[in-house]
């Protein structure tokens, strides 16, 4: 047996049943001007029905491409995992630059001393960079 999704915000007129709606539209409950408190049933005609969990209870519903349960589900795993790649990549990114910023005196230190005239420089180098995990 697959998991029913949740009906979400169903269209009940006077707190009734999830069938005191018009069935031709979709079931899906939209605010008024976007941020309203008053709601009213979505305008766009059904275009699939789902079984779905409306108050612990299995019905079927209908929705639009808009509102689909399943839809809407996908859209917003794949939102989710493009958010979860950014923020890993800024992570990295701001991992890197800690790094540098460990390693910055220490570099300024080498070529203070490769200025001062140190006899191997190369050597000298690849400690400090050693030093902080890096190597050549």
């Amino acid at each position: 047996m697959t998991d029913r999704l949740d009906a979400g915000h169903v269209w009940t007129p006077n707190f009734g049943r999830p069938g005191a709606h018009d069935p031709k539209y979709c079931c899906e409950a939209v605010a008024e001007g976007g941020r309203s408190a008053l709601f009213y049933q979505c305008r766009n005609k059904v275009r699939q029905t789902r079984d779905v969990l409306w108050h612990g209870k299995p019905v079927t519903l209908g929705y639009c491409n808009v509102h689909d349960p399943v839809k809407v589900k996908a859209k917003r795993e794949a939102r989710d995992a493009k958010y979860k790649a950014d923020y890993e990549a800024m992570t990295a990114k701001w991992a890197e630059q800690a790094r540098l910023a460990k390693l910055y005196p220490a570099a300024v230190e080498a070529l203070r001393l490769i200025a001062a005239g140190h006899n191997d420089a190369r050597q000298l180098a690849r400690e400090t960079l050693a030093q902080h995990g890096d190597t050549i």
